[in-house]
C-alpha cells in the first residue's frame, strides 16, 4: 500500500511537472507571438510613416517646382510688357517727331 502511495504520488508529481512544463511552454509561445505581433505593427507603422514621408516630400517638390515655373512665367511676362511699353514709347515719339516736322 505504501509503494502504491509512493507511485501514485510520483506519478503525479511527474504530471504536475509535465503540466508545468506545458504551461512554461505556453507562455512562452505566447510572448513569443505577442512579440512578433509587436514588431509587425512597428514595421508597418515604419513603413506607413515612410510612405507619409515620401508623399509630403513629393508634395513639396511639386509645389516648389510649381512655384518656379510661375516665377519664370511671371519674368517671362514682366519681360515682354516692359519690351511692349518700350516700344509703345518709341512709336509714340515717332508720331510726335513726325508731327513736329
Amino acid at each position: 500500500m505504501e509503494n502504491e502511495r509512493q507511485n501514485h504520488g510520483t506519478e503525479r508529481k511527474k504530471k504536475e511537472e509535465e503540466f508545468n512544463e506545458k504551461e512554461k511552454r505556453y507562455k512562452t509561445l505566447m510572448i513569443e507571438k505577442e512579440e512578433k505581433e509587436r514588431e509587425m505593427q512597428n514595421e508597418m507603422k515604419r513603413e506607413r510613416e515612410e510612405r507619409e514621408k515620401q508623399k509630403l516630400e513629393e508634395k513639396t517638390r511639386r509645389e516648389e517646382e510649381d512655384e518656379k515655373r510661375r516665377e519664370k512665367e511671371q519674368r517671362v511676362w514682366d519681360e515682354f510688357n516692359q519690351r511692349l511699353k518700350v516700344e509703345r514709347e518709341k512709336m509714340e515719339r515717332e508720331k510726335i517727331f513726325s508731327l513736329n516736322m
